[in-house]
């Protein structure tokens, strides 16, 4: 056998094995990584007797602890809370958000930071986005942006977006990258791979107070 032969042996054998690793390594990132689903909802500044899932964690921002301790306010007044669920499979990691509300008139922002320093797998996090100078003030959740990492150190980032179309209707994009390189020697050249992308257009909504009735 000459060093021909044996080189037709040696690099089909050393380019399945590359393969093979590369694809292992390629289907565990995509094993750890997680997909939030983030939404709004209505509550009242007391939770106590909210059914929410089991251990469901509430991070505090904005003025929501004043507002709470404050006892000429009806801790049944509802607000806005950022409700964001971790599908999954992964953890979501060192995750830093940056949420955008304003008035539906679109008069006047607020922005709310929170970090979080991990969200397990099925995990629901209530985020109170409300200021004191919201008081009787129409508001809607204008953008969210969450970047975090993965187990497999990969940066993933969500971006939520609505844009208020007409008095009637707003539009909504929706998307999840996940950036291809960690090289910080890189940066400039970093490419980000979009997971999803979509936008929609959806009817402008305000939540309503339900009136209980009253028994004769």
């Amino acid at each position: 056998m000459n060093a021909l032969d044996i080189l037709k042996m040696v690099v089909p054998f050393m380019l399945g094995t590359s393969y093979s690793i590369f694809n292992n390594i390629s289907q565990k990132k995509v094993s750890n990584r997680a997909f939030p689903y983030v939404e709004e909802a209505y509550y009242p500044i007391d939770l106590n007797e909210i059914k929410v899932k089991e251990n469901t964690r509430l991070y505090i921002c904005g003025d929501y602890s004043k507002i709470a301790r404050n006892k000429e306010v009806d801790n049944q007044t509802k607000i806005i809370y950022l409700k964001v669920t971790n599908l999954g499979p992964g953890h979501m990691v060192n995750c830093d958000f940056n949420i955008k509300t304003s008035s539906t008139a679109l008069t006047t922002e607020w922005d709310f930071i929170v970090h979080i320093p991990i969200i397990r797998k099925d995990e629901v996090i209530l985020i109170p986005t409300v200021k004191e100078e919201m008081n009787k003030i129409r508001i809607a959740t204008k953008s969210v942006n969450i970047k975090y990492l993965t187990h497999s150190q990969e940066e993933m980032e969500y971006n939520q977006h609505l844009e208020k179309v007409n008095e009637d209707s707003t539009l909504i994009k929706d998307s999840l990258h996940v950036n291809k390189s960690k090289n910080k020697f890189l940066k400039f050249f970093k490419r980000s791979k979009v997971l999803y992308e979509y936008e929609g257009k959806n009817s402008l909504f305000i939540y309503l107070d339900a009136k209980r009735e009253k028994k004769v």
